[in-house]
């Protein structure tokens, strides 16, 4: 795929600090989140906690990244704190 300057520029920036992407509706940010995944994914034993605004977003992003095969824990806020409360009581 092809990336605008800026979406390179958080791609790059991403790998070496945490990056902040404010950007409107249909500008690639899922696109761009996915790229930043699966290049982090890169790094042996390494993990990627994605938050977002809906669980389908996080979903969406995940299945772009390459979906499961990596160890990328995705949701919203609320989701992520309900499977970690859940993992305590098993």
């Amino acid at each position: 795929m092809n990336f605008t300057p800026e979406q390179e520029a958080a791609i790059e920036s991403s790998l070496v600090q945490n990056t902040y992407i404010p950007s409107t509706a249909g500008s690639g940010k899922s696109t761009t989140l996915a790229r930043i995944a699966k290049e982090l994914m890169a790094v042996p034993n390494n993990r990627v906690l994605l938050i977002t605004f809906t669980n389908k977003s996080a979903k969406d992003i995940i299945n772009k990244a390459g979906g499961q095969q990596y160890n990328i824990m995705g949701g919203t806020f609320n989701s992520i704190q309900n499977n970690e409360r859940e993992s305590w009581y098993r």
